[in-house]
């Protein structure tokens, strides 16, 4: 086939038609991943700390606390600041937020319900039973043929 035959089949569509034929406009691109501000809605705020425990009374045994049990983590949470059941009781959202960073111990306090726990102890409620005495009573029961 010739090229002026060739040419004469060609038929050139103007520019503005194609509007016409319904295809969508193409939106910009969004960057789909969301600001590091939406996965933390809380922002970390550093509560109030001692620097030593109340002279009445001495340091509360913060062992007590479901979730702390041995002395390392007492520990760490006074070398933090924190002596007394009440200082934890009044802790915020964002108050936890930052003690979890820097316990690296994410979602335990709100897991193991240390603030509840530390209102009651602070008030004088009761304390938490020893699980080894628990167990024990439980299985010395048990071994004598109680239920």
């Amino acid at each position: 086939m010739p090229v002026d035959e060739q040419q004469k089949r060609i038929v050139k569509v103007p520019a503005d038609t194609t509007k016409s034929v319904g295809k969508p406009e193409i939106e910009p691109a969004v960057d789909p991943t969301p600001p590091e501000e939406a996965f933390d809605p809380v922002a970390p705020k550093k509560p109030r700390t001692m620097k030593a425990p109340r002279k009445a009374g001495g340091a509360d045994d913060l062992k007590q606390l479901k979730g702390v049990g041995g002395p390392k983590l007492e520990e760490k949470l006074n070398n933090l600041g924190f002596w007394h059941f009440d200082q934890i009781a009044k802790w915020t959202e964002a108050e936890v937020a930052w003690v979890d960073d820097n316990l690296s111990f994410k979602g335990r306090i709100e897991r193991d319900g240390w603030i509840e726990q530390a209102k009651t102890l602070a008030e004088g409620g009761a304390k938490r039973p020893s699980r080894k005495r628990s167990r024990r009573a439980t299985c010395t029961k048990r071994w004598l043929g109680g239920a």
